[in-house]
């Protein structure tokens, strides 16, 4: 008994040994199909695109044109500001995420002024935008008929002279 249970570990180890070891006299090399796929792999990876650096995203300008708004509140306070739509040329919305590059840096020009100008310290600005006016029009009017509903709320509209968008990369003066 004990012999035969040896025998057969032996021949398991044996069968697991020959299957790790490299097989001698076989032929090792890839086939045509293999040797045809790493060839394309290979060539691909040569040819491979390029992509676009943040810093080359940062200083390309668009060419369409964008519509946008912007709303600013501080928690605490009743008194809403709000800029009417306004046209800001050279700036396309990113069609694959349907953002707007340089939103964050057009969001802090409004918080900017508001503070520099209005004196209004806190602020929590936000930009809506589309490339179609009809659209952000109705958006506009909703969220202006949603802070008049609210009866506490004060809502001060800032006139186009005062204050305008300007693209980021131009930089941004205000009055």
């Amino acid at each position: 008994m004990k012999k035969s249970i040896l025998t057969v570990l032996a021949i398991i180890t044996a069968l697991l040994m020959s299957a790790q070891a490299p097989s001698i006299g076989k032929n090792t090399e890839p086939s045509k199909k293999e040797a045809k796929a790493k060839a394309k792999k290979e060539k691909k990876a040569k040819v491979k695109k390029v992509k676009e650096t943040d810093e080359d995203y940062f200083f390309r300008k668009g060419k369409g044109t964008v519509y946008l708004f912007g709303v600013s509140q501080m928690l605490t306070d009743s008194l809403v500001f709000m800029t009417n739509i306004q046209q800001v040329d050279s700036i396309d919305i990113d069609k694959k995420t349907t953002t707007l590059p340089y939103r964050t840096e057009l969001s802090t020009q409004f918080k900017e002024y508001l503070e520099e100008k209005r004196y209004a310290r806190k602020q929590t600005s936000c930009v809506f935008f589309d490339s179609n006016r009809k659209k952000l029009s109705k958006k506009f009017y909703k969220i202006k008929k949603r802070y008049l509903d609210d009866s506490t709320a004060k809502i001060i509209i800032i006139d186009d002279e005062k204050f305008h968008f300007i693209h980021p990369l131009d930089g941004y003066m205000n009055e």
